[in-house]
């Protein structure tokens, strides 16, 4: 193979065109960094409306993930024109986060899902968010069964099983297209299984403890009649 000698074009063209590559990788990095900044930033804000959701401090939740819904939608405008920046793994999962609490706040609020257009990010972030939404629910269900709030459990597992019902019921492909969603669905099986137990335990605490009462005022009603006059 012929050796290139100093100098010749075909040297000074390579030159050229490696040292414009390298400064487009570098833009490149440097908007990688700010979107991973960005990224990290999402995912707190997100997971901290989530845990205001379960202290009921709504206001404060809803701000938060508008905040959060606001930077996400400039991030996104960022990085146009660098695609392979928009689908890596930490705005993903940024993402994901996102969606799971506006999914939660919406459920808690209003008791109605709401739409991908809703949510505004992209198909796979709003599934894979939804899918993380029972783990979610089953903190509801047990703070509820602390303050003996069958009815509160029992709501919040049910839409935890609406959940699980409606996500196996996507085309087998959807498992093909978002690999992480067969693992968390599995995950979500075994937190019914968990859940239904407790809730179930719970509503048969109540009832003894129920009946138990009507026995003491029927014994005690019963005493009272019986004594002499």
């Amino acid at each position: 193979m012929k050796k290139l000698e100093k100098g010749t074009s075909a040297e000074k063209s390579l030159r050229k065109a490696v040292g414009l590559l390298r400064r487009e990788l570098k833009a490149k990095n440097e908007l990688r960094e700010k979107m991973l900044a960005e990224s990290r930033r999402i995912t707190r804000v997100s997971k901290e409306a989530t845990t205001l959701i379960f202290q009921g401090r709504i206001p404060k939740a809803k701000a938060g993930l508008k905040k959060a819904g606001k930077m996400i939608r400039r991030l996104m405008r960022k990085l146009e024109e660098a695609p392979e920046l928009r689908h890596s793994g930490a705005l993903s999962a940024a993402c994901q986060e996102f969606a799971e609490a506006f999914i939660l706040l919406a459920l808690e609020e209003r008791g109605t899902c709401p739409t991908l257009e809703e949510v505004k990010v992209d198909l796979g972030s709003y599934i894979l968010g939804l899918a993380d939404v029972p783990g979610e629910l089953r903190r509801g269900v047990l703070t509820a069964l602390l303050n003996h709030d069958v009815e509160g459990a029992e709501r919040r597992f049910r839409v935890m099983e609406a959940i699980y019902n409606e996500l196996t019921a996507l085309n087998e492909q959807a498992f093909h297209v978002l690999p992480g969603l067969r693992r968390k669905c599995d995950v979500i099986r075994h937190l019914l299984e968990l859940t239904a137990s407790e809730v179930v335990l719970e509503r048969r605490q109540q009832r003894l403890e129920e009946a138990l009462r009507r026995s003491e005022r029927r014994l005690s009603s019963e005493t009272f009649k019986e004594k002499p006059a």
